[in-house]
């Protein structure tokens, strides 16, 4: 029996040069069933249905010749192939709701920006308010609005900040197209800081390319695809319910464990019981961004009074705080020190000691900042003073740490034990290797060299006036 879904596309090949073969082999499917699809006597899998008319109708698209062009611009309105694309994809998947019967259980959206817009709606909501998020997203390949929206950005700040470890999320995206742009290297680290406050975990697979598949268990299903190379997607489909809907989360969940995790979270605690911690120190090509004050950035005086009070091996804390002392001090190590790291500490006293917060009294930050003004003379250091990009204005900067060899994030949050972001992506890790140098090289209009200058900074807070030399 014929129904709304063979019948209209029936109707899109006889006015293209496609046949039932070239479906089939664009699909994968087997030409029988595809014929079953013409004939009205099958459906196509509701799972794959949004997958399955994006290729047909990019097949029938790719068909379209002199001879019937003109019937596709009057039944679409437009000469343009992606529009003409998009609107086949729209009216595909309604004909195929129509002779399934059940336009109740899903709602399709087809409109470039919109669909982009209303995908990105449901997908920020969702991480707002739903505890159990799995998702296939080719995260990069979205427009940058979005992309801010997911990661909690806006007006320069994070709007998310109640800690939800009881969310858990995790994501495969799709590093392999990622080209080195500033703005994206930076926004990574504000990406993973921002979705700190959830168990959050983002693994790496080609298999995202393209698409959004975002699953919440037991509740909805939305996907997504691509329009070409742009941004914009050609079509989101919806699916509402529990069979389905838990069926595809697990299917991501059992899917991430054999992709690569992009990072691994660790506790301090951890990273240096393991010796990762002084290996990095030990390291070559040291490069670090300061973004709040540490224990390594106290005198020994006050390193000593405070490292009595956390539980760590005493001798090996030592060790870490001697080696760093010869790093700082021998300039084998390049520092970008943001500006509000220091007013932050001058404001408040807070240390971030191996993740454990001090607080400091007037007299005890006083001795930091000395040392600190000490250490300009001999250190490698640079200072950041403002922002890189507006869109970034007010949020906090964690500290990256790079090196020949590990690179990670070191975040500041007090509820995450897991504070150690230890990047372990080839990929990400060289985007933050060249965002380090790029930023130390040529953003003039924001890091400061001139040791002069930076001394000066510093003489703003310690009323000391020592001649550094330039």
């Amino acid at each position: 029996m014929r129904n709304a879904f063979s019948i209209y596309l029936k109707e899109l090949l006889k006015n293209s040069n496609i046949k039932y073969v070239n479906i089939a082999n664009a699909t994968g499917y087997d030409l029988s069933y595809v014929s079953k699809w013409l004939s009205g006597s099958m459906l196509p899998s509701e799972k794959t249905i949004a997958s399955t008319v994006e290729v047909v109708s990019d097949c029938i698209v790719k068909g379209i010749s002199k001879d019937n062009t003109q019937w596709y611009i009057e039944k679409y309105g437009t000469a343009d192939t992606d529009a003409i694309k998009a609107s086949i994809c729209k009216e595909l998947l309604q004909q195929y709701a129509i002779s399934k019967g059940n336009l109740q259980e899903k709602e399709y959206i087809f409109s470039n920006k919109l669909g982009t817009e209303l995908l990105t709606d449901y997908i920020v909501t969702s991480i707002e308010q739903e505890n159990n998020i799995a998702a296939i997203i080719d995260f990069f390949s979205l427009d940058r609005y979005s992309q801010l929206r997911i990661a909690g950005i806006k007006d320069g700040c994070f709007y998310r900040d109640k800690c939800s470890l009881e969310r858990k999320i995790a994501f495969i995206v799709n590093t392999s197209k990622l080209i080195y742009n500033q703005f994206d290297a930076i926004f990574f680290i504000h990406l993973l800081s921002g979705l700190s406050v959830y168990d959050y975990m983002m693994y790496d697979s080609n298999i995202a390319s393209g698409k959004i598949i975002f699953a919440v268990r037991d509740k909805m299903v939305i996907t997504g695809f691509f329009l070409g190379h742009s941004d914009d997607i050609s079509a989101v489909s919806i699916i509402k319910g529990y069979g389905e809907c838990s069926d595809i989360y697990f299917q991501i969940m059992q899917n991430k464990v054999e992709r690569n995790p992009i990072y691994v979270k660790r506790s301090m605690l951890d990273f240096i019981g393991s010796n990762d911690y002084i290996k990095t120190l030990m390291s070559t090509n040291i490069n670090w961004i300061q973004g709040h004050v540490t224990e390594f950035m106290l005198p020994e005086e006050l390193f000593q009074r405070y490292s009595k009070s956390i539980n760590y091996d005493e001798n090996v804390i030592n060790k870490l705080f001697t080696v760093y002392t010869e790093v700082i001090s021998s300039e084998s190590a390049r520092v970008l020190l943001y500006e509000s790291a220091i007013s932050d500490f001058v404001a408040t006293g807070v240390v971030d000691f191996f993740n454990t917060k001090i607080h400091l009294d007037k007299t005890e930050k006083q001795k930091v900042l000395v040392h600190l003004m000490s250490l300009i003379s001999k250190s490698n250091l640079r200072l950041i003073e403002g922002v890189f990009y507006p869109e970034f204005e007010h949020l906090y900067s964690p500290n990256l740490y790079i090196s020949d060899s590990s690179v990670y994030l070191r975040l500041e949050n007090a509820y995450n034990r897991d504070c150690v972001f230890q990047l372990v992506g080839s990929k990400i890790k060289a985007l933050m290797r060249q965002l380090f140098d790029d930023l130390w090289e040529n953003r003039t209009d924001v890091v400061i060299s001139n040791k002069k200058d930076i001394a000066n900074y510093f003489k703003r807070f310690t009323g000391i006036n020592k001649a550094i030399p330039s």
